[in-house]
């Protein structure tokens, strides 16, 4: 387990501490009605301003209330953005988890 909020508490310089350089991680979140959604991101994580990185392979997925998988629908290469105001999977006018 690379990052837990339980365990490291809630700050994006921690998150990305902890994930920047590792690739074929898995990111869990669990909301506050209980939904259950993440992605699996085989691209190495950086620590970028606002570029896009990231591969087709990449894809988003929900577990509770339901099993769905989201994968590339090639309209775009906006994979993964991550820097110290966030992380966002996914763009091309939507997020899929932001």
């Amino acid at each position: 387990l690379l990052y837990s909020t339980r365990r490291h508490g809630v700050a994006m310089r921690t998150l990305l501490q902890r994930v920047t350089g590792r690739r074929d991680t898995v990111l869990l979140v669990r909301d506050k009605g209980g939904g259950v959604f993440g992605a699996f991101l085989p691209a190495e994580w950086k620590h970028k301003a606002n570029d896009f990185y990231g591969t087709g392979e990449c894809f988003v997925f929900q577990l509770c209330p339901s099993l769905a998988k989201y994968t590339w629908t090639g309209a775009n290469s906006m994979f993964i953005s991550s820097n110290m105001s966030g992380v966002v999977i996914g763009g091309g006018g939507k997020a899929a988890i932001w």
